[in-house]
């Protein structure tokens, strides 16, 4: 009876202080779909929303920003509820697309103002929602800042190049090949910053696996555009310039070309028929294999589309994350807590403190129930 009633009040003290571990530790609820930031007349200026496994009625999306100060509605839309061999389905799609015709437009950078996003049902309450943070997003924006300038680069070197494909002089040749690459060091310079940029951001949000999974394809396709850039530039000083044949300088400026295009919209290697993409065999459905990832084909192009999915927002039936706040530093005076209040000096982290004196509590009430406890049984 004794042990009984002791293993029974520490099975309660061991649930009460586990519980909330486990409930922090409880899984994320599954994503229902995707809200992208995309372009449309401006840069991030666009949002689309794309749900399934979406009970009916209507829903409204908005943007919030980090500190919850600022919103902006993007529009509303009626869930569509497929029908089956006849048989209407009991839940669905939701798209809603924010662009140059939606109430509210005004051509602005999205991402550069807002980092949250909430689906609210027809009684008001939320019930998708999801958050960044601002830190992420800030890079995030720098990045496909840098991806933009980039491309412009990209695409002022293949003019200049083009026009030295149509001459029919040296002279002229060698001015628009000089044209070309006379800011390969920029094209170098955005490409990297770029990565960095990507980098950072996956460090101001290291549990968010699709900032991560991006920021990767960023990298790698920032690895890609200089070495295709610097191939073409060595090309044309150590190939056409110093070419006295114009027949010749011809068939190099034709390589520089292809070089700075798969710089600019990278190349298909795998002949798949997209560029960067994953191919699987599926020649034998029950062992799929894949037979290219598609690394080392992305350029500008899809370094800035990879960018942009950085700031994709996985949208899930759970609550709107608590405001981000800016924390005021201020400096306290050294404290003068002693650890249990024993006289001894505060040493190490706090933390320590705290947990030593939460096991004291939890001591003192094991002296307590099991005195009760022996008290009693000597009654009996």
């Amino acid at each position: 009876m004794f042990s009984t009633k002791i293993v029974a009040i520490l099975a309660i003290l061991v649930v009460t202080v586990l519980s909330p571990a486990l409930v922090f530790q409880a899984a994320e609820p599954p994503s229902v779909g995707t809200a992208s930031i995309e372009d449309d007349q401006a840069v991030g200026d666009s949002v689309v929303i794309a749900l399934s496994g979406i009970s009916p009625g209507t829903y409204t999306a908005a943007l919030v920003s980090s500190n919850d100060v600022e919103s902006l509605s993007i529009g509303s839309a009626d869930v569509v509820l497929p029908v089956i061999q006849g048989v209407t389905q009991s839940t669905g799609t939701l798209n809603i697309i924010f662009d140059n015709n939606s109430d509210g437009y005004d051509g602005s950078d999205l991402l550069s103002a807002y980092s949250r996003i909430t689906i609210s049902g027809s009684d008001g309450l939320i019930a998708y929602s999801d958050a960044l943070a601002s830190s992420a997003t800030a890079e995030i924006s720098a990045a496909i800042a840098d991806g933009a300038a980039l491309n412009r680069e990209l695409d002022a070197a293949i003019s200049a190049a083009k026009e030295a494909q149509s001459a029919s002089d040296k002279a002229t040749i060698d001015e628009k090949m000089a044209t070309a690459f006379v800011n390969i060091a920029g094209i170098n310079a955005f490409a990297d910053s770029m990565d960095a940029r990507a980098k950072a951001a996956v460090a101001a949000a290291p549990d968010e696996a699709g900032i991560g999974a991006s920021a990767n394809k960023v990298s790698e396709m920032a690895a890609n555009i200089k070495s295709w850039a610097n191939a073409a530039s060595a090309t044309a000083t150590d190939d056409v310039t110093t070419n006295s044949s114009v027949a010749v300088q011809n068939i190099f400026v034709d390589s520089v070309i292809n070089n700075l295009n798969a710089a600019r919209n990278g190349y298909d290697f795998d002949n798949s028929g997209g560029i960067g993409d994953v191919v699987t065999d599926t020649s034998d459905p029950d062992l799929p294999e894949i037979t290219s990832t598609g690394a080392g084909e992305g350029g500008g192009t899809q370094a800035y589309a990879a960018a942009r999915d950085m700031a994709n927002f996985s949208l899930t039936a759970s609550p709107l994350p608590a405001a981000e706040t800016t924390e005021e530093v201020v400096e306290e005076p050294e404290a003068t807590t002693h650890i249990l209040d024993l006289g001894l000096p505060s040493v190490g982290e706090r933390i320590l403190a705290s947990i030593m004196q939460v096991s004291m509590l939890i001591g003192l009430v094991f002296v307590g129930v099991g005195g009760l406890l022996i008290t009693k049984s000597r009654r009996q």
